[in-house]
């Protein structure tokens, strides 16, 4: 009795923050809905205990290995410490519907913490991801600024290069200006020179 005892009010203690620990007052289909033609998800025998996390139209929803059912609510009533008082033959019962619970609230937590660590590792690849993305975008913003940068100076370069080239054309069109003054006044020169011999001669 005293092990029963043991067994129970931890297992109850640990209903009470998450739901309400009670136990089958006879055999009993947990059902995939509430209703009466839904499938069957387990069935409980007279003195197991079942974990209820909720009610819904006059059926209690449960959990069995992470798996919500619903049974009618006249199948169970609350376990107490005075459920363990009664005969030998409903403490070894009770004993058994523990264990059994115990294994269905251990596959809970297991399967409560494997969520918890999927959650976790999904977390902290989002942050590795947000991390890649503001290196990759600091990557980019510094290849755009070298680029500018080149382009700025590729711009100088051509600048130069056509103020180089029209003072090479501007410089080709004064000496061409030049040459054609000197031929202007060698060949004003010449015909002064033929006019004056002519004007002699005659």
């Amino acid at each position: 009795m005293i092990l029963c005892l043991v067994l129970v009010w931890p297992l109850t203690a640990l209903a009470n923050q998450t739901g309400q620990l009670m136990i089958a007052s006879k055999q009993v289909e947990a059902k995939e809905t509430t209703e009466e033609s839904a499938g069957t998800v387990v069935v409980y025998e007279k003195g197991d205990a079942v974990f209820v996390v909720g009610e819904k139209n006059g059926w209690y929803e449960a959990v069995y290995r992470g798996k919500s059912c619903y049974i009618p609510k006249a199948a169970l009533q609350k376990l107490t410490p005075g459920d363990m008082q009664e005969g030998t033959e409903q403490e070894a019962g009770a004993e058994q519907s523990v264990q059994k619970f115990g294994g269905e609230v251990g596959l809970q937590a297991a399967l409560l913490e494997e969520d918890a660590a999927e959650e976790s590792q999904e977390k902290a690849g989002k942050a590795n991801e947000t991390e890649e993305d503001a290196g990759n975008r600091a990557y980019i913003d510094a290849l755009d600024q070298e680029m500018k940068a080149m382009e700025a100076e590729n711009q100088i370069v051509v600048e130069e290069v056509e103020r180089q080239r029209a003072e090479k054309k501007n410089s080709m069109i004064w000496g061409v200006v030049i040459v054609l003054l000197v031929i202007g006044i060698f060949a004003v020169g010449i015909l002064s020179t033929m006019r004056s011999e002519r004007e002699k001669d005659g």
